[in-house]
């Protein structure tokens, strides 16, 4: 049994679900006090604290619907205030565990349009994977990204060209200057990409 869970702060909560999401601990039975304790108190939680909660739970395979649910519901209105990086970990942690919340993924739309220039590569890949893994049809953002990530394709690490590749054909969206873009970048930089990746 855990010693009084009360005793946890909301940045203590996070931090535990994934440290043991990391390690590739399961442990089921705490995930679940957690969880209560997160949501009970969710209000304190920093975005950062809420990306990584999501991101553990998803990463852990450890069905938490109500958490999910309430992770929404908060983040649909701080959304504004989340980093880029928050906003990609979040949606990723929705994607994987198929938890569906078209309200969020319609907020994450608008702001990721609304601030495009702050997101890192990885961030832009991670959200496309998560939207076109999730279902969740969205040709503005594609487009968006699209236009953002063509000039700056030589920039990204393969995993994340790969991403954004498998995110458009997965979306059925066409992009056929970045496809035309993607080619003559790996041709011209045939190191970037990892044996893995193609």
């Amino acid at each position: 049994k855990i010693i009084q869970m009360p005793e946890f702060s909301s940045r203590e909560i996070s931090n535990i679900v994934w440290s043991f999401a990391k390690a590739g601990r399961r442990a089921p039975e705490l995930f679940t006090l957690l969880e209560e304790k997160a949501i009970e108190n969710l209000d304190t939680f920093t975005d950062q604290g809420i990306s990584n909660t999501s991101w553990a739970y998803a990463k852990i395979q450890h069905s938490s619907p109500k958490l999910f649910d309430a992770i929404a519901n908060m983040a649909i209105q701080d959304l504004d205030t989340f980093s880029p990086q928050s906003i990609s970990n979040t949606v990723w942690a929705f994607a994987k565990s198929e938890h569906s919340s078209p309200e969020l993924f319609k907020a994450v739309e608008s702001i990721t349009i609304k601030k495009i220039q702050s997101f890192k590569p990885q961030e832009l890949s991670n959200i496309l994977w998560s939207y076109a893994k999730i279902g969740y049809s969205s040709p503005e953002l594609f487009d968006a990204i699209a236009l953002e990530s063509k000039s700056k394709l030589h920039k990204f690490r393969s995993q994340e060209i790969s991403n954004i590749l498998w995110s458009f054909a997965k979306a059925g969206i066409q992009a056929s200057e970045l496809f035309d873009t993607a080619a003559n970048t790996l041709i011209e930089n045939p190191r970037i990409f990892k044996e893995h990746n193609i």
